[in-house]
């Protein structure tokens, strides 16, 4: 026999508790999506400005060290006892306080000039008013300043010749900042005559360069070829009546593919996008396969730096005067010019 049980067993309802009315099913869901803010990158004005503000503090400190070279701090209410006292009667380490106020505001200025070189979206603009490697040279020279002033302890403070090197270098950045902005305000002179960068023909409303598409081209290569003068006047193939006379005075100067390369470096130079330029090229161009190669070279860097697909018969450009082999190179030429324009255009519109 089994006993009875003692106790009722619990007694579980699938239906909903009445004491609480707003509890959901276990089919909802409470997952609530949060779009995570992502603070958008620091425009090339936004660097300039925090670079100007470290270098203000910068000149603010290195100022006060130069006129307080012997400061003395205000006297500790909490101790009685007479600090010890260095050579030329300053309290022991003050000069530490003082070396460290002066490191971490040269350190924020130099990270701050260090972020603006990296992050600048011109740097063969700054190449024109000073290279590389000594805008290198100089931060490395501050930055050994600071190492030797901090592995000494700032001992006996900072020395002249410390104090005028940092000076030396914040001066130098100034300068060259005045500098980038007198270039650029002759490059936006400069700009206003490129009729090319513009879609409405001369910059006038309501013209356009339908129907001129070449000499638009043309504009564009005179503008940024390094030597202008030296292209040729274009005369199309088809207005050539004989075969004899090709290839054009302008097919001849540029079938060789050395002023295509050096046009294509010196647009990449101009460009934001500072890569893929060509590092080879002939120059001598009595053997046929020279000239060839230096127009596979531009062929082959047209389709990695612009994404542009060229259709050109090298040996027949090169050796010959075969009427659609020299057509074919003429319209690559304009079909690169125009993709190459375009990008160069929207990047000097911003």
């Amino acid at each position: 026999m089994v006993e009875s049980p003692t106790q009722e067993d619990e007694y579980y309802s699938d239906e909903e508790d009445e004491d609480h009315p707003h509890m959901l099913p276990p089919t909802v869901s409470t997952y609530q999506h949060r779009e995570k803010v992502i603070p958008r990158p620091p425009s090339l004005e936004d660097l300039k400005a925090d670079l100007k503000k470290e270098l203000g503090e910068a000149s603010k400190v290195l100022a006060d060290a130069k006129e307080n070279h012997t400061p003395t701090p205000p006297a500790s209410p909490s101790s009685n006892e007479e600090s010890p006292k260095s050579e030329g009667g300053n309290p022991n380490g003050w000069f530490e306080i003082e070396g460290m106020h002066i490191l971490d505001i040269m350190t924020l200025a130099i990270r701050a000039a260090k972020v603006y070189y990296t992050a600048h979206d011109r740097p063969g603009r700054l190449a024109v008013i000073k290279s590389e490697r000594n805008i290198r040279s100089e931060l490395m020279s501050v930055m050994e300043v600071l190492r030797k002033m901090a592995s000494r302890n700032f001992a006996n403070g900072m020395r002249t010749e410390e104090r005028e090197i940092m000076e030396n270098w914040v001066s130098g950045v100034y300068d060259m900042l005045d500098r980038e902005a007198i270039l650029e305000a002759e490059e936006i002179k400069q700009r206003a005559s490129w009729t090319w960068l513009y879609d409405d023909w001369e910059g006038k409303e309501g013209a356009s360069w339908t129907g001129r598409e070449v000499e638009r081209e043309l504009d564009f290569m005179k503008t940024m070829d390094q030597d202008p003068d030296g292209i040729p006047d274009y005369t199309p193939v088809e207005s050539v009546l004989y075969d004899e006379e090709l290839p054009t005075e302008f097919l001849k100067e540029y079938r060789t593919g050395l002023r295509l390369i050096q046009f294509h470096n010196t647009l990449v130079k101009r460009s934001k996008r500072n890569f893929g330029a060509i590092d080879r090229w002939h120059t001598d161009f009595r053997k046929p396969y020279r000239p060839a190669e230096n127009l596979r070279y531009w062929i082959k860097a047209a389709e990695l730096r612009w994404e542009v697909k060229l259709k050109v018969d090298v040996l027949k450009v090169v050796t010959g005067n075969d009427r659609a082999a020299l057509k074919e190179f003429e319209d690559a030429i304009w079909k690169w010019c125009k993709c190459v324009r375009e990008e160069i255009s929207v990047e000097l519109r911003v």
